[in-house]
């Protein structure tokens, strides 16, 4: 898989075909990579019934803290919470939660804020840990099984809107110290499409006149008529 580096090489690589004169910092092209990926899986899997590739996929690692269950109807007095704040996560599919070591046990049930207030209720599955995310964009569990309070670590793998802000919560420790470092997590059939889309963005901002000629008409009309070689 490509990284960031290598997508943003690979972008500047073409804009250099488009002319010389041009000055983009690598975040901003880092942000539209991120921002033209949202737009392309929500418009590739917007039906729900299609299988997204792991690929596209990150996991993060997120550090639990105890936290007063106050407005939680049935917690029994206390939640934990993700310490860190997480990014925001596309729609088009459910994250999966689970401990630290998958095979040393289940998979969290991963619910809304709304059914998060009620999951406690039934007393037939008071040993299933919830858990969802609140409006402040961390993670909050709950169950009725008080031992839930032990965990100190979960993972989550789930599609990130901004994937370089998830490589922050990544779970190894790879010796990768710049974000750019990281892999651009996108199935290699739509990467052409996203290169394709941020190569527009910037060159529509390479070949946007503009109107210097002091005079009292409007003269953009005609310097877009010219071609961008001329």
């Amino acid at each position: 898989m490509n990284t960031y580096k290598e997508m943003i090489y690979m972008v500047l690589d073409e804009l250099r075909g488009y002319s010389d004169d041009f000055s983009y910092t690598e975040d901003h092209v880092a942000f539209l990579l991120d921002k033209y990926r949202a737009f392309i899986l929500k418009k590739e899997y917007a039906n729900l019934k299609k299988t997204i590739p792991e690929s596209n996929y990150q996991t993060v690692c997120l550090d639990l803290e105890e936290v007063p269950a106050m407005d939680i109807e049935c917690s029994g007095g206390y939640y934990l919470r993700t310490k860190k704040k997480l990014p925001y996560i596309l729609s088009i599919s459910i994250p999966r939660v689970y401990p630290i070591d998958f095979y040393q046990g289940s998979m969290m049930n991963y619910v809304s804020r709304e059914r998060m207030m009620f999951a406690n209720c039934s007393k037939y599955l008071k040993n299933i840990i919830y858990c969802s995310l609140n409006t402040d964009n961390k993670l909050y569990f709950t169950s009725g099984n008080a031992q839930f309070l032990h965990l100190r670590f979960v993972k989550m793998t789930a599609l990130f809107e901004t994937p370089i802000k998830a490589a922050e919560l990544k779970c190894e420790s790879d010796g990768v110290c710049d974000p750019l470092d990281a892999v651009f997590p996108l199935e290699e059939g739509l990467i052409p499409p996203v290169l394709e889309l941020t190569i527009k963005d910037l060159a529509g901002a390479i070949y946007r006149p503009s109107d210097d000629i002091n005079n009292a008409n409007d003269d953009l009309d005609e310097q877009t008529k010219k071609s961008p070689s001329t």
